[in-house]
């Protein structure tokens, strides 16, 4: 990817976590909870876990950005196959949780 290209992705990134604030910071401390819970975990994880509809689910790559910025998780070079039907089994990053408690 071009830095012109990360430039514009982290921006939009920004512009749907501003957007959807409210929606981000519920998510955000679902995924903490996640990672606290499990090893590794893809955003399908974090979405059960919050067993809700947002209105803009691309929140949820702000979320996952965020978790990694503040120390929470990295991501892994694994895919995982998702398992929500909303996704139609594409595959999904896999993250390893750095605050995980079994």
């Amino acid at each position: 990817m071009s830095e012109q290209g990360r430039i514009n992705r982290d921006l939009s990134i920004d512009q749907v976590e501003v957007n959807n604030e409210l929606a981000a910071s519920v998510l955000f401390d679902i995924a903490v909870y996640v990672a606290r819970k499990l090893p590794t975990f893809t955003s399908d994880d974090v979405w059960s876990a919050a067993n809700v509809t947002v209105r803009e689910p691309r929140v949820m790559g702000a979320v996952m950005r965020r978790l990694h910025m503040d120390g929470w998780a990295e991501p892994e070079n694994v895919l995982r196959q998702g398992y929500r039907p909303v996704n139609h089994a594409r595959p999904q990053r896999v993250w390893r949780s750095l605050v995980y408690r079994g």
